[in-house]
């Protein structure tokens, strides 16, 4: 029997990410069994190709700002198992996190997933923490997807595109159903802008299983957040019509909102982060086409190309090349480098043959030797990264396509997939300009956060393409002492003053 050492319990959980679990229904009835049969708490279930994370971030902020104990799921983590579950932005305490998963462990079959896992110890640690509003964040999709054994008071779908697709489906039918099995009678069901079909399928389920829908509306109305980047807006206005929505059940005033907003935090979404050596990173979690492309104009603005560099992986084989050649453009130098997740990661070969596509200006190199260039003081940083050495370049566990050309193919069959702002799909040319009538979101004032530095730089790494390698990266770096792990984390003093 495994002892209380976190870490030890940690890599156990991780190892569970290879298997499957059990059934759904599996899950549902065991987890019927171990949690509490009527949580006071008030659960509003989120969905969405793109968005939910900043969603979850700005309703749990203005909650919180309301005095609500507020708990918040989410997926993935970045440096630390935990971020995934909080209460009032404060990780679950290590002791607590191995306590509850020890006792879903005597009473468990052998056959939960790492997911599952998780879903039980968030839910089972918000109730014994009394909390009073629980954001719950799907992992994938929605109908089978482990949160979805709750019974929420209402579900938000933030956006529709292509994703995971090998567990979804092929088309954005398939993939609204799964997102939609959220939806539950009685509830309300809050939807973002997504393509005509998908807003069909979402019309359509909610008539039929007895939930009232509200869409997003249009016209120009500006909410300011602390969260950067043009499409956060959108992210805004959608969390805002669920707060206002909701005030019967869960009252929130516009005073409330406006300070969660305005201090609303979620890291590696257009965060800046200093390196002790003087450069700086910006990190952008976008790992699909439409968030890459929401990207775009943001990053036109914000990226200078003279003296800004591109760090770019990816574990989409289908979209890896598409999201890099919209980017590549911007910048005057690339890296492509890969990530240590063997489940999760393109072959280093491949990886190499698209930076090589794009030489001299793009070039591989592997994720550790990036970290310690990155690392360097300024006045050692060398021209090129002859120092550092180079992965072998024998490859191994390679996965279909093996060369550029059958990627390419494949990256093609993605089609154009990005909504336009009239419901249509825009062809991928179109991505490059933002259409004349899309309605953007400024930002509100800076407030004391860890992304909000103004700290001077001599070089600026435009980090995108996975959080897995944004984490990753952001470990090695504080490992070799160059960067700061409290620029991850939401601090603490924030909201002392406010209530």
């Amino acid at each position: 029997m495994l002892g209380t050492d976190f870490r030890q319990i940690a890599n156990e959980l991780l190892a569970k990410r290879r298997e499957a679990g059990c059934t759904f229904e599996e899950f549902r009835i065991f987890a019927g069994k171990f949690l509490p049969k009527n949580s006071p708490s008030k659960i509003i279930h989120v969905a969405g190709t793109n968005g939910k994370g900043s969603v979850c971030a700005l309703l749990e902020s203005a909650y919180r700002a309301a005095g609500y104990k507020t708990g918040l799921f989410t997926s993935p983590h970045l440096l630390d198992l935990r971020e995934r579950i909080q209460i009032n932005r404060q990780l679950i305490g290590k002791s607590d996190f191995c306590r509850i998963f020890l006792a879903i462990k005597k009473r468990e079959r052998g056959n939960l997933s790492f997911f599952q896992y998780l879903t039980l110890i968030a839910l089972a640690y918000f109730e014994e923490c009394a909390v009073e509003v629980v954001i719950l964040e799907c992992g994938v999709g929605g109908r089978l997807d482990s949160t979805n054994i709750v019974h929420s008071a209402a579900a938000v779908i933030t956006s529709i595109s292509f994703d995971h697709e090998e567990i979804l489906g092929d088309t954005i039918e398939d993939i609204t159903r799964e997102k939609a099995g959220i939806i539950k009678p009685g509830m309300a069901v809050f939807t973002g802008n997504m393509p005509v079909a998908a807003e069909t399928i979402v019309a359509e389920i909610s008539k039929e299983i007895g939930a009232r829908l509200v869409k997003i509306s249009g016209g120009v109305r500006h909410f300011e957040s602390n969260l950067e980047g043009d499409f956060q807006g959108k992210n805004a206005k959608l969390a805002h019509m669920v707060l206002k929505d909701l005030g019967e059940i869960l009252p929130v005033s516009d005073g409330a909102i406006k300070r969660g907003f305005a201090t609303a935090f979620w890291p590696a979404r257009n965060q800046t982060v200093p390196l002790k050596n003087g450069s700086k990173m910006i990190l952008d979690g976008a790992h699909n086409w439409e968030a890459i492309a929401a990207q775009l104009a943001h990053i036109r603005r914000t990226v200078h190309g003279n003296s800004t560099t591109l760090i770019f992986t990816s574990t989409k084989i289908r979209q890896c090349e598409p999201c890099f050649a919209a980017l590549e453009p911007l910048f005057h130098r690339i890296f492509v480098t890969n990530i240590s997740d063997v489940d999760r990661k393109i072959s280093d070969a491949l990886l190499r043959q698209l930076a090589d596509k794009y030489a001299p200006k793009g070039r591989f190199i592997d994720i550790k030797s990036l970290a310690k260039f990155l690392a360097r003081p300024e006045s050692a940083q060398p021209t090129n990264l002859a120092d550092f050495g180079s992965p072998n370049r024998g490859a191994s566990n390679l996965i279909e396509p093996t060369n550029l050309a059958d990627f390419t193919t494949i990256s093609q069959q993605i089609g154009p997939i990005f909504n336009s702002p009239n419901g249509e799909i825009a062809s991928s040319a179109a991505i490059l300009t933002p259409p004349a009538n899309e309605i953007f979101f400024p930002t509100g004032e800076q407030s004391a956060l860890p992304h909000s530095s103004t700290h001077s730089t001599n070089e600026t790494y435009f980090v995108t393409g996975s959080l897995l390698l944004i984490g990753e990266l952001a470990s090695l770096l504080i490992s070799e002492g160059a960067l700061n792990r409290e620029y991850f984390y939401y601090p603490t003093k924030t909201l002392q003053n406010w209530r």
